[in-house]
């Protein structure tokens, strides 16, 4: 049995449980529970402990987090962003569309206002949620 648990003063939603080299993590968001480890007798004890407790349903391995695919493989798990880029690019129409060198000449420090302004500019406002990306 575990004989030490700990929760994250980072993130209150997430508990440690360790012993020896075995750890086991419990992550929750909003009303899903992400139970991760090395030892499968300990994940059954806390599943069985939790269903007790709160009647939960265990849906089985995780294939999708936020806005992550999980995949597993002999290598160690795999976390992709495509399908919510693939989503983005397809909502405002731009999945076809091949990659460019930017437009924009960041050399020069004054930007002028002579273009014409975008009769719907609320696609390429969408696109803003593609910086989401690079903070996770």
């Amino acid at each position: 049995m575990f004989s030490w648990i700990y929760k994250s003063f980072a993130y209150h939603s997430l508990y440690l449980k360790f012993n020896e080299s075995r750890i086991i993590t419990l992550l929750i968001f909003v009303d899903d529970v992400f139970l991760v480890g090395g030892d499968i007798d300990e994940i059954n004890v806390i599943t069985n402990l939790l269903d007790c407790t709160f009647r939960i349903k265990n849906l089985g391995n995780l294939t999708y987090f936020l806005i992550f695919k999980i995949a597993r493989s002999s290598k160690g798990i795999h976390m992709c962003q495509c399908k919510y880029i693939l989503d983005i690019l397809k909502e405002v129409g731009m999945l076809g569309f091949a990659p460019i060198t930017t437009l924009v000449n960041f050399s020069k420090h004054k930007i002028t206002n002579t273009g014409e302004h975008l009769s719907n500019p609320t696609p390429f406002r969408c696109l803003g949620r593609l910086t989401y990306i690079t903070h996770t």
